[in-house]
């Protein structure tokens, strides 16, 4: 890593956009997460839906009922999800999770959020044209929460219900991994910034004062779930983003950090009632 480090360093003294897409591309190849007995028994219950974006994605799906999609963040996969999933298929939903391109199941190499992004819009176009003609709630965990949060301003769509778990204000996970892995310069992160936010249509003061969690109707409901002692995302943020999402409603955890909180089972029935108590109002 400290060859690398010095490698950036020196491209940046050259030409700090060619350090930007150095650190960019560096940045943009996810570690695969391991497949662990638990994940083969949950792709082995699931029905598999696969569809085309720049290769094959894959989805998981459990159950039948109105669709509920689930995104999982950077480095993780779809099983993540997999026991909130089931647990919605037994309250009578079709719970799909998704596999982010170069995660899980699915192909490639690199990924971002623009990926993230389109691999989002992918997957509804496949629902609404081949399952459901709705869309009853989406849940996102972490970059995957933050890009659904994202997806649902930019398109035409109109779902009700929506759940974040422990996804940032801002990416600035992203950015705090690129500051302390590769030491890129102030020049290599603010031109990270800019692009981050070009991949939303924005610029990176309006990340900052809550652009994506602006309400795009009168009848959206959002959950906002979030642990304590989360060191990858502050709890606080909920308070943040509750400022500009003024009916969302708040669930803290307490020791769960940022992953465990997917399998604990007071945060699966908190997901869980807040998206049947929409299907109820519907």
């Amino acid at each position: 890593m400290k060859a690398i480090q010095i490698l950036l360093k020196i491209l940046t003294l050259f030409n700090t956009r060619l350090g930007f897409h150095f650190a960019s591309t560096l940045a943009s190849v996810p570690r695969k997460a391991a497949t662990k007995e638990r994940d083969i028994e949950f792709i082995n219950s699931a029905e598999k839906i696969e569809f085309d974006r720049d290769g094959k994605k894959v989805a998981l799906s459990w159950g039948e009922g109105p669709v509920v999609l689930l995104m999982h963040g950077w480095e993780s996969r779809s099983t993540h999800l997999a026991a909130m999933a089931q647990q919605l298929a037994q309250q009578g939903f079709q719970a799909i999770a998704l596999d982010f391109t170069a995660h899980g199941l699915s192909t490639g190499r690199t990924s971002g959020f623009e990926d993230m992004f389109k691999d989002i819009d992918a997957l509804q176009t496949h629902v609404l044209k081949n399952i459901s003609p709705n869309i009853h709630a989406m849940v996102g965990h972490s970059g995957g929460g933050f890009c659904m949060m994202a997806n649902r301003l930019l398109n035409t769509l109109h779902i009700k219900n929506f759940v974040v778990i422990a996804s940032p204000l801002i990416p600035h996970p992203a950015i705090d991994g690129i500051q302390k892995s590769l030491k890129a310069s102030r020049g290599v992160i603010k031109l990270v910034k800019e692009n981050i936010a070009s991949t939303f249509n924005t610029n990176w003061a309006s990340l900052e004062n809550g652009y994506i969690y602006q309400p795009s109707s009168k009848d959206e409901r959002l959950l906002l779930v979030f642990d304590h002692k989360d060191k990858v995302v502050n709890h606080s943020d909920a308070e943040v983003i509750q400022q500009y999402f003024k009916q969302s409603e708040i669930y803290k955890t307490q020791d769960l950090g940022h992953t465990r909180m997917l399998w604990d089972q007071g945060v699966i029935n908190q997901v869980c009632d807040f998206i049947s108590a929409g299907k109820a109002q519907a």
